[in-house]
């Protein structure tokens, strides 16, 4: 993992979920996402969206073959 994205984690388990540093570092990636989550969905926020199926990749990359 870089350290940025670790960084960007740490700030948003502190300033978003009020997470002790000993809480952040205990936890795992999933925990610490199932945590946003559901803060995003307390706060009125849009669910994060599904990954991209295959088909919807093809059709992407086609409409940017850049």
């Amino acid at each position: 993992m870089s350290g940025d994205w670790i960084a960007t984690a740490r700030q948003l388990a502190h300033g978003w979920l009020g997470w002790s540093p000993a809480l952040f570092w205990a936890a795992t990636p999933v925990d610490l996402r199932a945590a946003l989550d559901a803060w995003a969905a307390a706060h009125g926020l849009t669910p994060r969206q599904q990954p991209l199926d295959g088909a919807a990749l093809a059709a992407l990359m086609a409409r940017h073959p850049d």
